[in-house]
């Protein structure tokens, strides 16, 4: 089963009303994922033992990001804080993004979600998401004799 990236953010109108019923079925209090400023970029990998889910964050401090699950969905949300803020100069030009952020995917139910871990070095987080065992079949043949 694969993770399916949660979109909160859309794109139009029409766009909206998946995402406002979905927040009410959720009944979610993340409103703040709704303000994104940025999205930092993600790969989602697989292996046999896990899903795992690699995050750019340049130039985010660890203590300004959290990751959570909330009903079998995966939150990442943090905030980019400019390096200079005591420094008032106006900027001419700037592409560097800054301000909130928050990515969501929706887990499937197999995984082991007490043995999910995070790692975050050099500006990129890695998230590992373990799969649960898939339960054997408990049939057997019965001999008639």
């Amino acid at each position: 089963m694969n993770i399916v990236n949660w979109r909160y953010e859309p794109v139009s109108l029409l766009d909206r009303m998946p995402s406002v019923l979905d927040n009410a079925i959720y009944n979610s209090n993340d409103n703040d994922l709704y303000k994104n400023e940025w999205q930092p970029l993600i790969d989602v990998k697989e292996n046999n033992k896990s899903f795992i889910l690699v995050a750019d964050m340049p130039g985010v401090k660890k203590n300004n990001i959290e990751a959570k699950i909330k009903e079998n969905i995966l939150i990442i949300k943090g905030d980019k804080k400019l390096e200079d803020e005591k420094n008032k100069d106006d900027y001419h030009y700037s592409e560097r993004k800054v301000g909130r952020f928050a990515r969501s995917f929706k887990l499937p139910k197999s995984i082991k979600e007490d043995k999910i871990s995070a790692i975050f070095k050099d500006g990129s987080l890695t998230i590992t998401i373990p799969k649960a065992e898939k339960e054997k079949p408990n049939d057997r043949l019965i001999s008639i004799k």
